[in-house]
């Protein structure tokens, strides 16, 4: 794309500014055992793997409501072989017995509201998140994060998810800037790296695991404030 200067910044929302992992792994942990389940590494390993499995599909029209009854439902016979099957409406009970816990444990990496602040006054800040619109609403509230960004879009409400096309450029949209004048920064490497890449976005992938992670976005944000170009 040869060299252009940044002028907006989008963001993914978990595991990038939001710590979705050390929320998860808490509330599963205060979940599982109420339900003859053993919150080891191997039912931890189990869970992330089905919620990966089963991701969002508003372009397909898959509410969240089913999406997360296939993950229970994959889950639960992952973990508990041979025990009998669950009905819909009790799946749906059960992940949201977990949801309760997981939204009492939400909480932002410690340096994500500093890098906002460090971003805010040069460049178009906005997030752009896979999710449902509830759910993924109410953490921006609950963080104020709403206060340091200019939007969020969710994928559930505009009826398509990343790491299509068409979620980047709708952003870009929002921004009223070009893609090749945005950076999108994400965890995921083919959902948000690849995924802004094909819409013509720069990208960055951030890492959050270990120590290090914990400044890993303020460290970028200051290098991305010195130059505000890349190659």
């Amino acid at each position: 794309m040869g060299r252009t200067h940044i002028k907006g910044v989008l963001f993914d929302l978990d595991d990038t500014l939001l710590d979705h992992s050390g929320s998860a792994r808490r509330a599963f942990t205060q979940w599982a055992p109420d339900h003859g389940i053993q919150p080891d590494p191997e039912c931890w390993r189990l869970w992330r793997e089905t919620e990966h499995r089963f991701p969002p599909e508003p372009h397909n029209h898959v509410p969240m409501s089913l999406t997360r009854a296939w993950r229970m439902e994959a889950f639960l016979a992952a973990a508990l072989p041979g025990s009998a099957p669950v009905v819909p409406e009790e799946l749906g009970r059960l992940y949201d017995d977990y949801l309760l816990r997981y939204s009492e444990s939400w909480s932002l990496y410690p340096d994500t509201l500093d890098a906002l602040c460090l971003l805010g006054g040069r460049f178009r800040l906005g997030i752009l998140t896979n999710g449902a619109t509830l759910m993924q609403r109410m953490k921006l509230h609950q963080t104020g994060l709403n206060n340091y960004v200019e939007f969020a879009l969710v994928s559930e409400e505009i009826g398509i998810a990343k790491p299509a096309p068409e979620t980047f450029i709708i952003a870009c949209d929002r921004l009223g800037l070009r893609p090749e004048a945005v950076l999108y920064i994400g965890d995921d490497p083919q959902i948000d790296v690849d995924g802004a890449q094909s819409a013509g976005l720069h990208s960055v992938q951030i890492i959050r695991n270990g120590a290090a992670g914990l400044t890993a976005l303020l460290d970028l944000c200051q290098r991305l404030l010195a130059t505000d170009i890349l190659p």
